[in-house]
């Protein structure tokens, strides 16, 4: 039933099937062709399941879009009425955003903090699988960090970084928060003169920020 679960939501939020864009070259999601009991642990903390940057920032979009997620496209346009489907509840989307919050101002994406802007994020690390000699590279990774604003919902900041390297100012490590995470920090912070993110405070103590944003409309 686990399995049936996961992999019914995965469905879901579009991580099985290529997205539908204008793009006519779409990559096809990596997944289980047997979906067995290890699958079911790996996938829960984001192995053993691959898909392309277009997708994650659809689903990542939907869950802080009050759980509705709509088709991306490349072309502008100025209709907001645009169809979506629910891929979450609006109460599950504001404790998703509430989480992502903590990853920024607690966690391992404390580098994309930027003062007086309220970022959501998520890092991410996975081992490269890069032949070398009869095995694979060790210490290879790819990282991720994606990244939105609910005082600013039009934007959403997602950055990927393939075999970033370790180096003295980052003390030895190579993952998320020391690469992709910094990088998107410095991308919000000059983006948001351009785009017209304004600082915002945060509430007081034993207010839900995310709750007064995402759920007053």
């Amino acid at each position: 039933r686990e399995i049936a679960a996961q992999k019914e939501f995965m469905t879901r939020i579009g991580f099985l099937k290529p997205i539908k864009s204008e793009l006519p070259e779409t990559g096809l999601p990596l997944s289980p062709k047997h979906w067995r009991e290890a699958n079911l642990i790996t996938i829960s903390y984001g192995y053993g399941l691959s898909m392309t940057p277009l997708q994650v920032g659809a689903a990542v979009a939907g869950v802080a879009n009050h759980g509705i997620m709509c088709t991306p496209t490349l072309l502008k346009s100025s209709d907001v009425s645009r169809p979506g489907k629910r891929i979450v509840s609006p109460d599950t989307s504001a404790k998703v955003l509430e989480m992502m919050r903590l990853v920024v101002q607690e966690g391992t994406g404390r580098k994309a903090s930027v003062p007086g802007i309220t970022v959501m994020g998520k890092t991410g690390t996975s081992n490269n699988r890069k032949a070398h000699g009869r095995g694979y590279q060790k210490k290879d990774v790819r990282t991720s960090f994606v990244g939105v604003f609910p005082n600013k919902p039009k934007y959403m900041v997602f950055i990927m970084m393939d075999s970033p390297k370790a180096t003295k100012t980052t003390y030895g490590f190579n993952t998320a928060g020391w690469n992709s995470a910094a990088v998107a920090g410095r991308v919000i912070k000059r983006m948001a003169t351009i785009v017209g993110i304004l600082p915002q405070f945060e509430p007081e103590e034993g207010q839900s920020l995310i709750r007064q944003v995402t759920l007053r409309r």
